[in-house]
């Protein structure tokens, strides 16, 4: 059996274009390590300083991966991802003096990895949120009553604090990547709308990660008191529109598992499920 050989890359585009074709046009399955590839070669904060890992065996790339400070490991989908090459990518963190807080890929390469780096480290992981992958093409639900509007400065205050709100019912806490510097250039970047029904702001939404061809949405949220309207789905309904209508294929989207509702309404827009994904994470870690 080959042992895999790695590398890790400075330079993002020389990093895509040893990917492949095969890797990038697994577009979908890929949309967050991608994504944040895409970020690092625009050359924004401290994605610069980013991990990117690439480790090739028997003539074929065996394992993918990146990680930008403090935040998760991200997998890719694609590889061979034999036993050996989580094995090499944990050697490959180690020698870059990285202690990963986590990890986030497909559930079976995401539970592979977690296994190799606790036994290496000697700690324990546990799941943080089972994740479904969604990719659109169409949209196939029209939004109802309101219209979307792109965060302007003079929001950065609101989506604060409903940054704040949506990650503390996501996760019960605050992560310790975002910060308001982040969310004031997320706004300023022009990647976070709301859905506006008669002048007020009842939800929010973010389009702030993309590649060539595809957009993410994220960080949906929709304060309590504006909950059970169909703010959301009429939010994401005409973001999704938008972003097509932009120019990108295909738009892709996260979802927590275990809540059904979320879901659905995804489903009734058009999205169709592509994949489970793990996140878990590490007792010990930055």
């Amino acid at each position: 059996m080959t042992s895999p050989s790695w590398r890790v890359f400075n330079d993002p585009d020389a990093f895509l274009v040893a990917l492949g074709s095969p890797l990038l046009e697994r577009e979908v399955e890929n949309c967050l390590p991608l994504a944040i590839c895409w970020k690092i070669s625009r050359g924004t904060g401290q994605e610069r300083e980013a991990f990117m890992y690439l480790s090739e065996a028997g003539g074929g790339i065996a394992g993918a991966a990146v990680r930008t400070p403090g935040r998760n490991v991200v997998l890719f989908s694609g590889p061979i991802w034999r036993d050996e090459d989580f094995g090499a990518v944990t050697d490959a963190l180690l020698a870059e003096g990285i202690d990963a807080p986590g990890v986030i890929g497909p559930s079976a390469l995401a539970r592979a990895f977690s296994d190799v780096w606790c036994y290496r480290r000697g700690t324990a992981a546990s799941v943080r949120m089972e994740l479904g992958l969604y990719g659109l093409v169409e949209v196939g639900l029209e939004p109802g009553p309101g219209r979307l509007v792109q965060a302007a400065p003079g929001d950065s205050d609101l989506f604060w604090s409903w940054e704040q709100r949506f990650y503390n019912d996501c996760f019960g806490e605050m992560p310790p990547f975002v910060t308001r510097e982040g969310s004031d250039r997320l706004v300023a970047g022009g990647g976070i709308y709301f859905w506006v029904v008669d002048g007020a702001k009842v939800s929010m939404a973010g389009a702030s990660r993309s590649t060539a061809s595809a957009s993410m949405v994220n960080l949906v949220y929709t304060p309590p008191s504006n909950r059970r309207q169909g703010y959301a789905t009429s939010l994401v309904s005409a973001l999704s529109s938008r972003l097509l209508e932009s120019g990108y294929r295909c738009c892709t989207l996260f979802t927590d598992l275990s809540n059904p509702v979320s879901n659905g309404i995804y489903r009734k827009i058009g999205y169709e499920y592509a994949g489970g994904f793990t996140e878990m994470v590490f007792t010990s870690g930055i």
